[in-house]
């Protein structure tokens, strides 16, 4: 069976699908995966709804928005249910407030993991006229901007977040303290495609399942260190840090894949509070669980642990 799977950007978020292509979980399952990178929320959004990948995984919003539209797609499964994303500047900016009239790098327009730092902006009384958003997708293109000078500030994730920090970027807020609890990478699919593919989706869900379960094992951590450094081009140092805050915290990755109805309703208060979502809704609207019901029975009847 052969799906392609669209990632934003080559960072922390996926590590445990970098976890099942390293650890051969996927070819197990009797899966091909073939990975793109969309770029942005909305890129993946649309490459799902045109069918040009079969499952995305990104921010749920432009997946929420889609389906207010009449698209027909749903959230399948989770990658990361807490942000631990990081406001980070140019060294003379040294507060949220001095970046009125500067330059703000963001993935999206509107939505997307940009979201989080306009609210955060917002809450020290920044608008979106009181600072220039540029749109340049990921973080990685977003963090070699503001090296370069041409942004001031951007919201970035890990290992670059950490890596810049510790170059003397400093960092301006930390997503994690404001939003504990909240669904910031989903897995998505159309509901279509996961009806008539249910297999292949089982499938790549109960490998995840898997991944994350080896991922959390304490005697894995020098490989799965390894594995990240080889999927992000980033050195040793900003890798083990990230494993610090992604595994050793536990609760950052959503181990078990499971759709998570609290963390998308923090995303419904979000699009609302953003003026991106008029009516009160309910997150169970836009999931579709039961192909990770079922990947969740069959993995744990197997007993299919890593060890």
């Amino acid at each position: 069976m052969r799906l392609v799977y669209g990632l934003v950007s080559p960072t922390a978020t996926y590590w445990q699908h970098y976890v099942a292509e390293a650890r051969g979980l996927y070819r197990a399952e009797g899966l091909t995966v073939e990975t793109v990178f969309t770029g942005s929320t909305t890129g993946g959004a649309t490459a799902l709804a045109s069918g040009r990948i079969d499952l995305s995984g990104s921010c749920p919003d432009h997946i929420i928005l889609a389906i207010e539209q009449g698209a027909d797609l749903a959230v399948v499964g989770e990658v990361v249910r807490r942000p631990v994303s990081a406001v980070l500047a140019r060294p003379d900016v040294r507060a949220l407030a001095d970046l009125r009239g500067r330059r703000v790098g963001v993935s999206d327009g509107v939505g997307g993991v940009s979201g989080l730092l306009r609210t955060i902006l917002r809450r020290y009384g920044l608008g979106p006229d009181a600072y220039e958003s540029v749109v340049l997708g990921g973080t990685p293109e977003q963090a070699r901007a503001l090296v370069a000078g041409t942004i001031d500030a951007a919201l970035l994730t890990h290992p670059f977040s950490i890596r810049l920090a510790a170059e003397g970027y400093p960092v301006l807020a930390r997503t994690e303290d404001y939003w504990p609890v909240f669904s910031f990478t989903t897995l998505n699919a159309r509901r279509a495609w996961a009806t008539a593919e249910r297999a292949a989706l089982v499938a790549f869900l109960r490998a995840t399942i898997r991944a994350g379960r080896w991922l959390r094992a304490p005697g894995h951590a020098a490989e799965a260190q390894a594995i990240l450094a080889a999927a992000t081009g980033q050195p040793a140092a900003e890798v083990a840090a990230t494993y610090d805050r992604y595994v050793w915290a536990n609760d950052v990755l959503a181990w078990d894949a499971a759709p998570d109805t609290n963390g998308l309703s923090a995303v419904l208060d979000l699009l609302r509070e953003e003026g991106l979502l008029a009516a009160m809704r309910s997150p169970e609207r836009y999931v579709e669980a039961g192909p990770w019901r079922q990947a969740r029975a069959s993995s744990d009847a197997q007993g299919r642990d890593e060890g």
